[in-house]
């Protein structure tokens, strides 16, 4: 089994500079800004210190929602490749190994 990746999608990144494109030509004055700050702000990369997991569980088909100290939960959608659709049925044993991973390594959780 392969390495699950946990990180943003190159293909929203790509699909949002064509939008950002297409918005330039088409759109409105400022349109293509406006596009290029919502795709960079979900583009980024989100990490959680293992010292502040509470718990962990798997979420939905492809997705763990990871509990933190200060109450808080984050979902991180784990994909089997780049190029995995979040609806893959190729994910769950991804999302499977990573949360074996994170609770072997946080007790906690």
């Amino acid at each position: 089994m392969s390495r699950p990746h946990a990180y943003g999608l190159t293909a929203a990144e790509r699909r949002g500079d064509r939008e950002s494109k297409t918005a330039g030509k088409l759109a409105p004055a400022g349109a293509a800004k406006a596009i290029d700050l919502i795709v960079e702000w979900a583009n980024q990369a989100q990490a959680v210190p293992l010292r502040e997991i509470v718990s962990v569980a798997p979420f939905r088909k492809s997705s763990l929602r990871i509990t933190t100290r200060d109450g808080k939960h984050r979902d991180f959608t784990i994909a089997a490749t780049i190029w995995s659709p979040i609806w893959s049925r190729s994910n769950a044993p991804h999302r499977d190994e990573m949360l074996a991973a994170i609770r072997q390594t946080v007790p906690s959780a």
